[in-house]
């Protein structure tokens, strides 16, 4: 199964639209407002950017690649979720890494995904490597 598997009709028309180019391991890259992405990363842009409306209390943490990014995650997990009787056995970083706890939007999400974890928080945490 390639990368163009699971990309809707809708995406694979603006695809064949996007100037491209291969990327160091010969994967074929598009260049989409100015970044550039392979083709299943930038259907979860492009949706993310249409659906995503932001609340007061989401967090969305950036970061260079290898910069701290799990890091990061543990200490944002582990500030909001600490617990009031200083208890670690239900801690969500007890039983999850922190990527399983806080998905790169770019990679791990798409709308749907996004809709069924909003229903279960009330707030959304989520990551984003920034590309220079």
């Amino acid at each position: 199964m390639g990368d163009d598997d699971n990309i809707r009709t809708e995406i694979r028309s603006l695809i064949s639209s996007l100037p491209s180019d291969a990327d160091f391991q010969g994967a074929k890259i598009y260049n989409y407002q100015g970044c550039w992405y392979r083709n299943f990363a930038l259907q979860a842009v492009i949706d993310f950017q249409r659906n995503f409306k932001p609340t007061d209390t989401d967090i969305i943490l950036a970061s260079y690649p290898k910069s701290g990014t799990t890091w990061a995650k543990a200490l944002t997990v582990a500030l909001l979720e600490r617990s009031v009787d200083g208890s670690c056995n239900n801690h969500p970083l007890a039983s999850g890494s922190p990527h399983m706890l806080v998905p790169f939007f770019e990679l791990d999400l798409n709308f749907q995904i996004l809709l069924a974890y909003l229903v279960f928080r009330e707030s959304l945490i989520i990551a984003l490597v920034v590309h220079s």
